[in-house]
């Protein structure tokens, strides 16, 4: 089956939304794995290249030994091991993000990228996030509302049975600027939202 112009647009906004909480994930935790930096690794060949669907199939079932492999790792933590329980986690997390991101698009599959790289994104707050993760942060959520945005149009058109649309880039930077806009109002109502105690009523 031939990938049309917009899937493959949205492909590459949904591995660039995953790239950019790997980013903010090493940007706060570090790299104390190789995980963050292999996972980023196929996010990037995911921009560029998808394999064809007879090597998905057989790609499925790797991933799917991988991940039971490293989810039996994180068990092994949570229960046993005296180790941080947080990296075997988070290594899982990025793992499914990787392959999830490499597998054929629809409704299901977008949506777990998209949990997935969220999820990820709430995992690099708890950490020591400064000013890369703030502007991983930007850049994942003007990312997202644009990914979502055609994601939402390829399911609208696949119910009209229309074929595909060209989208300007113009118009698509000015949806990602939308985005922006909204982040820095919801700064300055934050910044200017009255703050007082418990007890002052």
């Amino acid at each position: 089956m031939s990938v049309t112009p917009l899937r493959l647009l949205h492909r590459r906004l949904a591995a660039g939304m995953g790239l950019a909480s790997v980013v903010a994930f090493i940007a706060g935790a570090g790299l104390e794995s190789p995980m963050p930096l292999l996972s980023a690794a196929v996010l990037l060949v995911a921009m560029a290249w998808a394999p064809p669907a007879d090597s998905q199939r057989k790609l499925d079932f790797v991933w799917r030994i991988l991940a039971v492999v490293l989810a039996g790792r994180a068990i092994y933590n949570i229960f046993v091991s005296p180790d941080d329980i947080m990296l075997p986690m988070v290594d899982l997390l990025l793992f499914l993000l990787a392959s999830e991101t490499w597998r054929e698009s629809g409704a299901a599959g977008d949506t777990r990228v998209y949990t997935l790289s969220f999820a990820l994104l709430i995992a690099s707050s708890a950490y020591r996030p400064g000013i890369v993760f703030a502007l991983a942060f930007v850049t994942y959520t003007g990312l997202a509302v644009v990914t979502l945005m055609v994601g939402h149009l390829i399911r609208k058109l696949s119910e009209h049975k229309v074929r595909d649309v060209q989208l300007q880039r113009s118009f698509l930077l000015r949806i990602a600027g939308m985005s922006g806009v909204m982040l820095a109002l919801s700064a300055l109502v934050f910044a200017a939202f009255p703050r007082v105690s418990r007890g002052w009523m």
